[in-house]
């Protein structure tokens, strides 16, 4: 549940760090490191963090 602010930081930390863990599990779970990925991976991971961050305004 989002606060009714959505710019309270310290009540959106746990929210804020499951997006990401979720971004980045999803983007490298079971992948070997390739240096050619990585910039892919990272522009991935960034989008997918941003798009479910936004949500959590719109709650």
């Amino acid at each position: 549940m989002a606060p009714s602010n959505c710019y309270d930081f310290p009540l959106l930390k746990d929210e804020v760090t499951t997006i990401v863990q979720d971004a980045v599990l999803t983007s490298l779970e079971g992948k070997a490191f390739d240096a050619a990925k990585v910039n892919d991976w990272v522009n991935t991971i960034t989008v997918s963090c941003i798009d479910d961050l936004k949500r959590l305004c719109k709650v």
